[in-house]
């Protein structure tokens, strides 16, 4: 008797085994998927990773020394869930390309950072701590129809290249959005102690 008949002598119509060698492509895939995109993709997450290259240093520096330095790169400078996550590894693989064949002096902006990062460390309804004399009225990052994201107006809280670096909002950043909006430009709106001899 052989292994392809049964016991009454005819041919078996179980289909030969195949043994691990049907799944040896696939497992040479997942494989070279890992090397071409896992591993990758954990080493560029790490914070680290972001002041190896020469034109990221200065932001790395920046970052390091900002109040945002114990929140990570990507927490930032990616949208949320996995398609924000491939949408951030995309845009940072495409300027590691750049970076090698072009060698530009400065980097490009990096990918926009959500409001909703933001909010996941800074709820809307915090009360909003100001510096020196400037009064902010409740509700006024909410305003009705706001279009504007955090980073218009705190820009320069992490990544500040200016000489002397404040890491605060400018005013002329104020003023300009005030003026968009036909909202008042007077000192005193802002400011405790302007106006007041």
């Amino acid at each position: 008797m052989t292994a392809d008949s049964n016991r009454l002598g005819r041919p078996s119509r179980r289909a030969p085994r195949r043994g691990l060698k049907g799944w040896t492509p696939l497992f040479g895939l997942a494989l070279l998927l890992i090397l071409i995109i896992g591993i990758p993709s954990v080493y560029t997450s790490r914070d680290s990773f972001c002041g190896t290259c020469h034109v990221m240093k200065p932001y790395y520096a920046t970052w390091t020394k900002s109040t945002h330095a114990k929140a990570g790169c990507l927490s930032c400078h990616s949208g949320s869930g996995i398609i924000g996550w491939g949408v951030a590894k995309g845009a940072l693989f495409r300027q590691i390309v750049v970076a090698i064949v072009f060698r530009p002096d400065a980097a490009e902006a990096g990918p926009s950072v959500p409001n909703a990062n933001c909010i996941v460390c800074h709820a809307e309804h915090r009360k909003i701590t100001m510096q020196n004399d400037l009064k902010l009225p409740s509700g006024h990052h909410k305003m009705k129809g706001n279009p504007y994201k955090c980073v218009d107006c705190h820009k320069n809280l992490v990544h500040d290249q200016t000489p002397k670096a404040k890491n605060t909002v400018q005013m002329k950043d104020c003023i300009s959005c005030h003026k968009a909006r036909k909202a008042p430009v007077k000192c005193e709106i802002c400011h405790y102690n302007k106006g007041k001899k």
